[in-house]
């Protein structure tokens, strides 16, 4: 299975050892697909059924036409960081490659 995930935040944190850390936080992006709606009551309970699921899920968005929803956090210290060798920054895109039991991060 491949993903492109993109970074949505990154935090600094301590393990439990006291060992400094990065908490990094990648998303997914779909598309929304846009119905047509003939009828304006129908194009009002839609609108009203997407305010609600903003307030009930508020770490899903949907904005631009896309629904952004957590897929992955990492909570990693300084030196898996390194050991990993990828230089996550946020707003950037990742492909995650995940098969055989092992997961793969790049660049996209």
């Amino acid at each position: 299975m491949v993903l492109t995930l993109h970074v949505k935040k990154i935090e600094g944190y301590k393990d439990a050892d006291g060992k400094l850390g990065k908490v990094i936080e990648l998303v997914e992006e779909r598309p929304l697909r846009s119905p047509i709606i003939a009828n304006a009551e129908i194009g009002e309970v839609v609108s009203q059924t997407m305010q609600t699921l903003q307030t009930v899920f508020p770490q899903m968005k949907f904005m631009r036409g896309f629904l952004s929803a957590p897929k992955m956090i990492l909570f990693l210290t300084e030196e898996e960081t390194d050991e990993l060798g990828v230089n996550f920054e946020v707003n950037k895109a990742y492909i995650i490659n995940m098969e055989n039991r092992k997961i793969e991060f790049k660049e996209a």
